[in-house]
């Protein structure tokens, strides 16, 4: 049972990815404080600060960035890590751990696919889903083979 539950949670993120991001996505805020920034990156100026629940437009997702519109019309640089693409009423509101780990998965989408890697930035499939449940406090074996034993 927990190889099928693994197995379908992988499928389902899997196809968020397959998605994209476009810009008409909606993304929030899901940390205490997140920086807004020039470009995408940790180096840059950050030009606002927004906080938990924040609403604002999605225009883009740029190698584990998503470029924002906010509500005020000024546009920046978000790390996608701290961005939930459900209102955060919702997520909150679920108390199942898959629907929360595919919740989590699919504010990862737009990050490259890069064999032999485990995240922030760029996954291969199994790489993914062990970054991801580890996230939840659950360890996964890091190859595929392993995963699916």
């Amino acid at each position: 049972m927990k190889k099928l539950i693994i197995l379908l949670t992988a499928v389902v993120i899997l196809l968020l990815l397959a998605v994209g991001a476009s810009a008409e996505e909606t993304g929030f805020v899901n940390c205490d404080l997140l920086n807004v920034r020039v470009s995408p990156n940790t180096e840059c100026e950050i030009i606002d600060r927004i906080t938990y629940g924040t609403e604002f437009e999605i225009i883009y997702t740029d190698n584990g960035w998503y470029n924002i519109r906010m509500q005020n019309g000024i546009t920046g640089f978000v790390c996608a890590q701290y961005v939930s693409k459900a209102p955060l009423e919702i997520i909150l509101s679920q108390s199942d751990v898959g629907a929360q780990i595919a919740l989590n998965a699919h504010s990862y989408i737009g990050c490259r696919y890069v064999y032999g890697t485990a995240g922030p930035n760029s996954f291969d499939c199994s790489g993914f889903t062990s970054y991801l449940y580890k996230q939840f406090g659950y360890s996964l074996p890091r190859s595929s083979t392993s995963q699916g034993d």
